[in-house]
């Protein structure tokens, strides 16, 4: 029994988080069934649920985690925080996304919801099969609002190896490009690198991709230290595709999939869209391999 919590109280949260439960399992399951429509529709009811199932109360508890590290940061929390509208909604993101309130899982920037390096670290060890996990950043380059970062993350899957290595050669660079606020430091920089890191690694051993803040197209991420060339014409956008499907068709081992989409992340001469359309190929492929 929980003393600060009374029985009625409870038996709410505890409905709450079996429905939380609920509603998750069954995104994932029509998400690996690859049933798109089914996934809009479950998380719309989901979402539904939730607003009906967060009572005042509850919303009352949560307030006061607001601007605290055994809470949630904001980016108002300066100015008395965000209101109880836009924390409810954010929950109830973070919640089916499968980040907490507590712990300093959950930022909330721009009114939206912000996974961070913690939520991200304990989402990835809970992984089924997941251990060892080794991140080993390098020192940050920085150049003008944005930096380029060194890491190499190495992780066992099942007991197989696997491994991303964001690194320059002399044939591409790979490393991690994070954007410089004022008055941040290397260590900041450098957990922005890990979180982003944390991120891909959680996607690509799940097959799917969370989007947050950071992909907004309203705050995109200029690299302004990596050379970028004028699009292709549209011939040669449809020759790298197919060179990319031709890849990952042919990749026999998962540690090749894994440099296909770290690869992929820096052509952004390719269309968007295209770019995840291949990167959930190669994350199919991925799955389909023997470990």
């Amino acid at each position: 029994m929980n003393s600060l919590i009374s029985g009625d109280y409870q038996t709410a949260i505890a409905k709450l988080d079996t429905v939380i439960g609920d509603c998750c399992t069954a995104v994932a399951n029509a998400r690996k069934a690859n049933h798109p429509m089914m996934v809009a529709m479950t998380t719309a009811r989901a979402t539904n649920m939730l607003r009906e199932l967060i009572t005042d109360e509850m919303m009352r508890d949560i307030m006061a985690l607001q601007g605290s590290h055994l809470g949630f940061i904001t980016d108002k929390d300066a100015d008395g925080g965000y209101k109880v509208g836009v924390i409810r909604e954010v929950m109830i993101e973070a919640a089916l996304k499968g980040f907490r309130m507590v712990g300093n899982e959950t930022n909330i920037i721009a009114g939206r919801h912000y996974g961070t390096k913690l939520g991200y670290r304990r989402k990835v060890l809970e992984i089924e099969g997941f251990s060892d996990l080794v991140l080993e950043p390098g020192v940050p380059e920085q150049h003008g609002t944005n930096a380029l970062v060194p890491l190499i993350a190495t992780w066992k899957l099942d007991g197989k190896p696997l491994s991303i290595r964001r690194l320059k050669t002399p044939e591409i660079d790979r490393r991690i490009p994070v954007r410089v606020n004022a008055k941040m430091g290397a260590d900041a920089i450098v957990g922005k690198a890990e979180r982003k890191i944390l991120k891909e690694i959680y996607e690509l051993c799940c097959g799917y991709t969370i989007a947050d803040s950071e992909d907004s197209p309203a705050a995109p991420e200029v690299i302004d230290a990596v050379e970028i060339s004028e699009p292709p014409p549209s011939t040669g956008i449809n020759a790298s595709i197919q060179r990319y499907r031709d890849r990952i068709a042919e990749a026999t081992e998962r540690g090749q999939l894994t440099g296909i989409v770290e690869r992929l992340d820096l052509e952004i001469a390719l269309p968007v869209q295209a770019r995840e359309d291949l990167r959930k190929s190669a994350r199919e492929k991925f799955k389909s391999l023997p470990e």
